[in-house]
């Protein structure tokens, strides 16, 4: 059974983000909706990588948004920059990021980091990717160590038989 505070974070982080332009709305998104586009995007076109599926990094920021041990300051900030990328995106072509296409998004993320701000935020998205690409896998992310096997890495030994929240 879902815990009261867990289900009423899940629910937050499912909530819509609205984009309005002088009191009309013009799209609608969620906050993992539109991290879910940018980290496939920050993974354009990576050949030599693993594969978002087997990095998995949506799973792995569900983990962060639902941890007891990252503060609401950070979480806020996370959901935050959702939203700031998708204004970026309504600035630049007035629809959300989401509904872009791969070129148009690729030029609203140099847009976004262009801002120190953008490029804060999307280190921090990247240092997620990360974390989901080299954990062990029992967090959600490197998929059979997909990220270990990139890397070169062994695992350690004996691996965890349940996450450590």
């Amino acid at each position: 059974m879902i815990k009261r505070r867990n289900f009423l974070k899940a629910g937050l982080l499912s909530s819509v983000i609205f984009l309005a332009s002088q009191e009309k709305i013009f799209a609608a998104t969620t906050t993992l909706h539109t991290l879910e586009c940018m980290q496939r995007d920050l993974l354009y076109d990576a050949k030599v990588m693993p594969t978002y599926e087997q990095i998995n990094p949506n799973k792995y920021i569900l983990i962060i948004f639902n941890h007891s041990r990252i503060s609401d300051e950070e979480k806020e900030y996370l959901k935050n920059g959702a939203t700031w990328l998708n204004e970026e995106a309504m600035e630049m072509y007035k629809t959300s990021y989401v509904s872009l296409d791969s070129e148009k998004r690729q030029r609203v993320l140099i847009s976004f980091s262009s801002h120190n701000w953008g490029s804060d935020y999307i280190y921090k998205i990247l240092s997620y990717m990360m974390e989901s690409m080299l954990g062990d896998p029992i967090y959600g992310g490197n998929k059979n160590g997909s990220g270990w096997d990139f890397v070169g890495h062994i695992g350690g030994q004996p691996s965890p038989k349940e996450a450590y929240l």
